[in-house]
């Protein structure tokens, strides 16, 4: 049986705290019940500021507790606070589970936490909460033995505080409308490429709405070019195309102003592409109220333009056949140079032509240019040699014989030209060798390029092409340079060649030439002697004749001496009688 009588509460122990006493009759057991005194804990948690400036990048932090209750021996409590924040708002170990001696009068402190906000949540509310609970809290106490340090609180009071802190954007409603507005400046609808290095992109960003926070501006190029001059506020976003510049630099972009942005694109690696796209793109963390002109794209025409002057270098030597049966060695050395303005990228078609033989009046053909050889050069790279076909069909470029012979200073109709290009000067069908040969590396803008062609000619199967009248023969080997695909632009092509020259020597008929120029040279120098010994150039003095000459002018040289002296001494008489007067 139990609870037949109850006493009145009484101080048993003398620490102001009533015992409950429970017993029956007969009963030799007393159920004795102790309490704990009842506290209340205040705590509270307040931000500097409630409202941040944007660039904000701490705050600081009041936290205050103490404890209230109606036994006067209870001084102090241990209390845990816990403090939990929003994952912008860094904390560190402030009072991260962490005891307090909360006592009768409030004790505060401060904490100071670190702000790491995005873009994305510039409107969202940071949300702190204090909890705090007792550390020797009765209900957590051992039924069978009694705590002497513990409290209890009534269960019905909080113990969780929340605060909210966000930043000041000073607009209408919790997110901020922006109105943005972007506009390219002087971007060019077409470019020569190499006729600039880069391509200068500007912009002007205006805002006419309300504040525009965390306003960027991206900007990407189709295909990919790399920056090269890019102002502070603009990095290349790591595995993206995208180059992002963060403007005001996290101030707010405040209604009716205006921004420039200027960045340029590098264009020294780009060939062999006709066009470019820019696409820009401008955006705040908030609304944006008309956002069809927050983008703008610009479609840029690139032109390729390049001049390609192709020279001949051999040198200007004529090959003197002596021998008919013999085979000639010929080596052309021909040099392409790209005088720009743009690079030539993809497989240009480097081409080349020579004349190697006929088709008889027998339908036979006669080959008179074996064992050809042509190699291409450029820089240090060399390319595998090049192939050539032997047809029929002759090219349809014209033939300058002026410009051939020039540098020769043969007239033209003394010379026989042999050549793939139509002349009009014999009906002959000529069997040509035509070479193509694709060029896999970029030609750039004054790059050169070089071709050694070689081949042997066997005079005794030429002559026969000889025309009456003819002692030189002109070998003509053309050289070409074509793009590997369709340019949007102009290529065009300035030679400067020459011709293989050739004129054959009779040593039989060379004899009269040797007696005719001796002849004249001789009557040349008789001449000459004549004409010295009329102005006395071989006229010279005796050695008496020299020694009269030699008297005669020592003699008029003293009686000069005499008569400078007779001169003198009248001079002296008159003076002397000048001043006796």
């Amino acid at each position: 049986m139990f609870g037949l009588g109850l006493s009145k509460s009484l101080d048993l122990y003398g620490n102001d705290q009533n015992c409950l006493a429970i017993g029956a009759p007969n009963a030799d057991t007393v159920f004795l019940y102790r309490s704990y005194p009842v506290v209340k804990i205040n705590a509270s948690i307040k931000a500097l500021n409630a409202y941040l400036p944007l660039n904000t990048k701490e705050v600081r932090i009041d936290i205050c507790v103490n404890i209230l209750t109606n036994f006067t021996r209870v001084k102090n409590q241990e209390v845990l606070l816990d403090l939990k924040a929003d994952e912008r708002i860094d904390t560190g170990e402030c009072i991260r589970n962490k005891t307090f001696l909360a006592k009768p009068h409030a004790t505060c402190f401060d904490c100071l936490a670190k702000i790491t906000s995005t873009e994305a949540s510039v409107f969202v509310p940071m949300l702190m909460e204090l909890s705090y609970r007792l550390k020797n809290d009765a209900k957590t106490a051992s039924e069978t033995d009694f705590c002497e340090n513990c409290a209890a609180v009534d269960p019905t009071l909080p113990n969780l505080i929340k605060i909210t802190i966000q930043y000041l954007h000073d607009c209408e409603g919790s997110v901020c409308v922006a109105d943005l507005q972007l506009q390219n400046v002087d971007i060019p609808p077409k470019i020569t490429l190499g006729s600039t290095k880069v391509l200068p992109l500007k912009y002007k960003i205006k805002n006419v709405g309300e504040n525009a926070l965390y306003t960027k501006l991206i900007i990407r190029s189709t295909p990919i070019l790399p920056i090269a001059q890019t102002p502070a506020e603009c990095i290349m976003e790591l595995n993206s195309d995208w180059l992002i510049c963060s403007l005001a630099q996290r101030q707010a972009f405040t209604g009716n102003t205006t921004l420039e942005v200027e960045v340029s694109l590098d264009l020294n690696e780009v060939v062999g592409i006709d066009k470019l796209t820019i696409e820009a793109h401008v955006s705040s963390a908030g609304d944006e109220k008309t956002p069809a002109d927050n983008s703008v794209v610009n479609t840029i025409e690139l032109i390729t333009a390049a001049e390609i002057w192709i020279t001949e270098t051999t040198s200007n030597e004529i090959t003197e056949i002596l021998n008919e049966e013999k085979r000639y060695r010929v080596k052309r050395y021909f040099e392409l140079t790209n005088n720009g303005p743009s690079s030539l990228g993809g497989l240009n078609i480097l081409s080349a032509a020579l004349p190697i033989g006929y088709v008889d009046d027998k339908g036979i053909e006669q080959d008179y240019v074996s064992n050809i050889t042509a190699q291409v050069y450029i820089k240090d790279f060399i390319y595998p040699p090049m192939s050539f076909n032997t047809t029929q069909s002759l090219s349809h470029e014209e033939l300058n014989t002026t410009e051939l012979l020039n540098v020769y200073h043969i007239p033209e109709n003394r010379t026989t030209f042999l050549s793939c290009q139509p002349n009009g000067e014999t009906n002959v069908k000529r069997l040509c060798a035509f070479g193509n040969f694709p060029l896999t590396s970029t030609l750039r803008s004054a790059q050169k390029l070089a071709l050694k062609l070689q081949y042997e000619i066997q005079w005794h199967n030429v002559e026969n092409l000889m025309l009456r009248d003819r002692e030189y023969l002109a070998h003509v080997a053309m050289v070409d340079l074509q793009p590997g695909a369709k340019l949007n632009g102009l290529l065009s092509t300035k030679k400067r060649l020459k011709a293989a020259l050739f004129v054959k020597i009779n040593k039989k008929s060379t004899l009269w030439i040797y007696v005719v120029a001796a002849i004249g040279g001789l009557l040349l120098l008789v001449g000459i002697v004549l004409l010295l010994k009329k102005f006395g150039f071989f006229k010279r003095l005796t050695r008496e004749a020299m020694e009269e000459n030699y008297k005669d002018k020592e003699e008029k040289a003293l009686m000069k001496d005499q008569l400078d002296k007779v001169a003198d001494d009248i001079d002296m008489e008159l003076d002397e009688n000048v001043e006796c007067n």
